[in-house]
């Protein structure tokens, strides 16, 4: 595992204690199939029907502007189409890190973030098929369809009239490590 990104977050005198990086599976899994499917058909029928509507706006109107508006709406539902195919990418190469000060998220793609150790408590286990999600810092219980977005931006939670991003370590092997040392910290 290449740990240059983290190691470039760590402060003078921060150690690693834990490091891992998630094993997202596949795109299509049992868990993230019926959301992704919901997601695919949403997104191509909310499509479809804004597409019916400005086609028949425009011909009702008789303007010229359709083809640049069309290539505008095409592109943004492409990209809406993707998210799920891009979330799964971008975790791939996600790095988890437990130091000695804090627990961080590292994404060379997302933007990173951090929560100090002493906040770290309760971590919550999520088990499935041998691979363990953790989520720190929060009672807050996620969606299970909402684990994996969540390994790349954090559960936000108010705290103090402030969103604060608690971290999720989506289905790492090693968890058990990672819990052992987040709990170790606590006594």
């Amino acid at each position: 595992m290449n740990l240059e990104n983290i190691t470039k977050m760590l402060h003078p005198g921060e150690q690693i204690l834990w490091a891992s990086m998630p094993q997202p599976g596949k795109l299509m899994d049992e868990q993230n199939k019926k959301r992704n499917m919901r997601w695919f058909i949403t997104v191509g029928v909310v499509f479809a029907v804004l597409m019916f509507l400005y086609v028949r706006a425009c011909v009702g109107a008789g303007t010229n502007v359709f083809s640049v508006v069309t290539v505008l709406f095409v592109l943004v539902a492409a990209l809406i189409f993707l998210d799920p195919i891009t979330t799964y990418r971008m975790l791939r190469k996600v790095e988890y890190a437990i130091t000695t000060e804090r627990v961080i998220v590292c994404s060379p793609s997302t933007q990173s973030f951090s929560l100090p150790r002493s906040k770290a408590a309760p971590v919550q286990v999520i088990d499935e098929n041998g691979v363990s999600t953790l989520v720190i810092g929060t009672d807050k219980t996620p969606r299970i369809g909402k684990l994996r977005p969540l390994g790349l931006t954090g559960l936000f939670v108010t705290e103090d009239d402030k969103a604060v991003a608690h971290p999720v370590f989506y289905r790492v092997p090693d968890a058990q490590e990672a819990v052992r040392i987040l709990e170790s910290a606590e006594n």
